[in-house]
């Protein structure tokens, strides 16, 4: 309820900034004037997914505009929103109401990941967190990929952690299914399927070797599913495309001479190749961009350019949340807890992926690492604290020993 309460809170916010704010002509397209600044917060420039969506809705064709396909991002989040319009309208609700109620959910999820992961205290703590955490606030009631990636993570984890007590078919499947589901909301999600793999081996091989023979069961329950993709890709762009969605690495890596950039482009013909070749004749110019974003990404707590607010809130999250996070992570590992290891196989690449490629903005792309540093940031937390009565005891004790001897 809190989590709702908060988020509501927040869009009204946004609402009441201007007076005109709704979309009641029925007209797909919502006004981005960057004057109308509580709008370009919640859409930003992310309104193609709201186009993708109605051609959906409309042509029953996925993609930006009806008679071409240009490079378009994965289709879930475009489904996604295309169902909620078609349930509540084209309107700036059809994206909100949905938002915010999954992200509340997404509270519900972290505290029953916390629950499995360490005690019902660590889930509360943890469930809090989440829900006061202006980053999940403010990605909820804005037009973008995070809150229904975070809801499938929090589920392909809570569905692992299942799978961990009890190896059953079903269980199998359903993180198969999950798992494709995530990667067709995000393409960052394929770079973290390997490392799943390897970790039920690990798992299953030190607890139930039984249980190794069902791992190809999640494979193959993704390929179904994730296959439908690579197969309508290759009938509309003859090759074999995981994800389309290279623009997002050219743009962020491109030459900053305009015809150096024509030339790349007019004779890779495409971004992928383009953004390829780039880096091959400019590797210490890409090495430096790398360097910068690792910067950013790691030890940044927020972009420049920001309210002083903004940038307030986000380092006191970066500079109390993040290390309480890494403490409980690090105190987790010591304790070979198997869920701590999947997190952390899942923080590493999602970093490395990120900085040879892209680093947003706004910083939103850490999201999905700041949910799990939040949940072992309550463990952390209570580490802390427990460390902190040990030693008030300790003085006590010391102190009556003294009184005792004399």
């Amino acid at each position: 309820m809190l989590s709702i309460i908060l988020r509501v809170a927040v869009a009204i916010y946004y609402f009441n900034s201007n007076d005109n704010v709704l979309v009641i002509d029925n007209q797909m397209s919502l006004p981005l004037e960057k004057d109308a600044n509580h709008l370009w917060k919640m859409i930003g420039n992310r309104d193609g997914y709201n186009t993708i969506a109605r051609n959906i809705i409309v042509f029953g064709q996925i993609g930006q505009q009806p008679w071409k396909l240009p490079s378009i991002p994965p289709p879930l989040y475009p489904i996604f929103l295309a169902i909620c319009y078609s349930i509540f309208g084209f309107n700036i609700f059809g994206f909100f109401l949905p938002h915010i109620v999954l992200d509340s959910i997404n509270s519900l999820l972290v505290l029953f990941l916390g629950q499995r992961i360490f005690n019902n205290r660590i889930g509360i703590i943890a469930s809090l967190f989440y829900a006061l955490n202006p980053h999940f606030i403010i990605s909820s009631v804005q037009l973008g990929t995070e809150t229904l990636y975070l809801f499938l993570l929090l589920s392909l984890f809570l569905i692992l952690q299942k799978l961990l007590l009890k190896p059953s078919k079903k269980y199998f499947i359903a993180t198969g299914i999950i798992m494709a589901l995530a990667a067709l909301c995000r393409s960052v999600f394929l770079v973290f399927m390997p490392f799943i793999f390897i970790w039920l081996i690990i798992v299953f091989y030190s607890e139930s070797r039984k249980a190794l023979i069902f791992i190809p069961i999640i494979f193959l329950c993704f390929l179904l599913i994730y296959g439908v993709w690579v197969i309508r890709n290759y009938l509309v762009f003859h090759e074999i495309l995981f994800s389309i969605d290279y623009s997002s690495a050219w743009n962020a890596n491109r030459p900053g001479d305009s015809n150096e950039e024509f030339k790349y482009i007019h004779e890779y013909k495409s971004q992928k190749l383009a953004f390829f070749n780039l880096v091959k004749d400019n590797p210490r110019r890409y090495f430096n961009l790398c360097m910068a974003r690792l910067k950013t990404f790691l030890f940044k707590p927020c972009v420049d350019g920001v309210s002083t607010r903004h940038k307030i809130v986000s380092s006191f999250i970066f500079f109390t949340i993040y290390p309480l996070g890494y403490l409980g992570l690090y105190q987790a590992l010591r304790e070979k807890n198997k869920m701590a290891l999947l997190v952390l196989l899942f923080i590493i690449p999602t970093v490395i992926l990120h900085v040879l490629t892209i680093v947003d903005g706004e910083l939103r792309y850490r999201l999905p690492i700041e949910l799990f540093i939040l949940i072992f940031a309550s463990s952390g937390l209570r580490a802390v604290l427990d460390f902190v009565k040990l030693k008030k005891r300790t003085k006590v004790y010391t102190t009556n020993q003294f009184y005792k001897q004399r």
